[in-house]
């Protein structure tokens, strides 16, 4: 798991990040694999409440329920409290490194690796 507060202070590094973030979750996928166990391992998820995106051009006031997920490790977490105008460019750069991303309410969000 890794967490990260404020680190999208410097957009020209985001694709940086985004290598270096999926390099790791596929060390860790792979040193994973390679392990050999022989019962179910459940340690390996987290269920977490997950909000619905929020819209800026939505005008309903209506409270966004979340829902229950479990997600697979390795997630990355992210607090981006100041809400920089290239909080899309990280979203579509950690995309295009193959990766969703759920929003946890409140700027903060985890990010795991699409698997195929």
């Amino acid at each position: 798991m890794i967490v990260a507060s404020d680190i999208l202070l410097y957009a020209e590094q985001y694709n940086n990040l985004a290598l270096t973030i999926s390099a790791l979750f596929r060390h860790s996928l792979h040193q994973r694999s390679t392990t050999t166990t022989t019962t179910t391992d459940t340690t390996d998820t987290i269920d977490l409440l997950i909000y619905p995106e929020h819209h800026s051009h939505s005008h309903s006031q209506q409270p966004h329920t979340p829902t229950t997920h479990t997600l697979a490790y390795p997630l990355f977490f992210v607090n981006e409290a100041r809400r920089l105008d290239t909080r899309p460019l990280f979203f579509a750069t950690m995309a295009r490194h193959g990766f969703y991303r759920h929003s946890l309410g409140k700027s903060i969000f985890v990010f795991g690796l699409t698997t195929t």
